[in-house]
């Protein structure tokens, strides 16, 4: 249970202090990539998350009462009594599948929706450039060598891989060519959440 009122911390606004990630995870990579995980396996988009968020700020009782017991969600009696409930329930069909298979761990979900700061550039894809860095060499050398390479068209069509990766993840390239040199120049003992706050704070 509180596990759940830890998930209900930013839909109830029951105070800063529920809305803090666990201490052993704070702020760290894995705890973010754990989280991203657990929503991958689940199914459900962040959309239907944030949705999910706004349906309970906007339905104060039926959250409290989710709170008090999440099982309610399987309840034929309790979604009779809450039809909003219901009609959201049946408009989100894979996410009320989700939420059904297992109320409190789906709900724990919504903190991490809610927690993820709103970047330019998510740690999954940061992580993801530089997997690819690592692994084209040339590439890293000369981007190393020149940063700015990667703004230039000529150059991108001329390294297919680089360009592949680029169309792959859109809003990371576009990310990366507004800041190449931070990017490309990323010191690794910091951790990527440190990094992209400083970065965009």
């Amino acid at each position: 249970m509180r596990q759940f009122s830890i998930a209900f911390g930013m839909a109830l606004v029951m105070g800063s202090g529920l809305c803090t990630a666990p201490t052993t995870w704070a702020h760290s990579d894995e705890w973010w990539e754990h989280q991203v995980e657990r929503q991958r396996s689940s199914g459900v988009n962040e959309q239907d998350l944030r949705n999910f968020t706004t349906f309970l700020q906007t339905h104060r009782r039926t959250a409290r009462l989710l709170e008090q017991d999440p099982d309610l969600i399987n309840s034929r009696h309790f979604l009779r009594d809450h039809p909003a409930l219901r009609d959201w329930l049946d408009d989100h069909p894979e996410t009320a599948q989700a939420l059904r298979a297992d109320p409190s761990g789906f709900l724990a979900l919504l903190q991490t929706s809610e927690q993820r700061p709103a970047w330019p550039i998510t740690s999954e894809d940061l992580r993801s450039f530089e997997r690819y860095l690592d692994t084209h060499w040339a590439v890293a050398d000369d981007l190393r060598r020149d940063p700015d390479l990667i703004t230039d068209s000529y150059y991108v069509r001329s390294h297919s891989s680089l360009q592949a990766w680029l169309e792959d993840h859109p809003d990371a390239a576009a990310a990366i060519r507004e800041r190449p040199r931070e990017f490309v120049g990323r010191d690794r003992n910091t951790s990527i959440q440190d990094f992209l706050s400083q970065l965009f704070r």
